[in-house]
C-alpha cells in the first residue's frame, strides 16, 4: 500500500514538471545593463554574434561586459541576436493538469485492482 502511495506521489510530482519550453529571444537593441538584467547563470540560451557565428550555450558567468558559457566567453558588444530557453505559462498549466489527471488514475486503478483482489479472495 505505501508503495503504491509512493509511486502514485512520485509519478504526481513528475508530470507536474512537465512542461514546455521555448526560446524566447531578447530585443536587439538593448543595453548592456538590460542584457546582464535578463540572463542568469543555469539559462540555456542561443546567440549568435555579429560575424554570424551560432552557438547553444549554458550560461556560467554572466557580467554586464560577457557571458561565459560551455568553455566560451563571449563580448556582449561582439552578440547580435541571444535567445533564452523560458517554461511558457501554458506548459506548466498543461504539465500540472496531466500530472493530476495521472496521479488520480493511478490512485483510482490501484484500488480498483485491490478491491477486485479482495472479492475474489472473501467474496460478497
Amino acid at each position: 500500500m505505501k508503495t503504491a502511495m509512493f509511486l502514485t506521489i512520485l509519478m504526481l510530482v513528475f508530470f507536474t514538471l512537465v512542461a514546455c519550453t521555448t526560446m524566447q529571444p531578447l530585443e536587439e537593441n538593448l543595453s548592456k545593463e538590460e542584457i546582464f538584467n535578463s540572463i542568469e547563470p543555469g539559462d540555456e540560451i542561443n546567440l549568435v554574434t555579429k560575424t554570424g557565428n551560432q552557438h547553444s550555450i549554458t550560461v556560467s558567468i554572466v557580467t554586464e561586459d560577457i557571458i561565459i558559457g560551455g568553455g566560451k566567453q563571449f563580448n556582449i558588444e561582439d552578440i547580435g541576436r541571444i535567445e533564452i530557453k523560458k517554461i511558457t505559462a501554458v506548459g506548466k498549466a498543461a504539465g500540472a493538469t496531466a500530472g493530476v489527471a495521472l496521479g488520480v488514475g493511478v490512485a483510482y486503478l490501484y484500488y480498483l485492482f485491490i478491491g477486485a483482489i479482495a472479492v475474489a479472495i472473501v467474496g460478497f
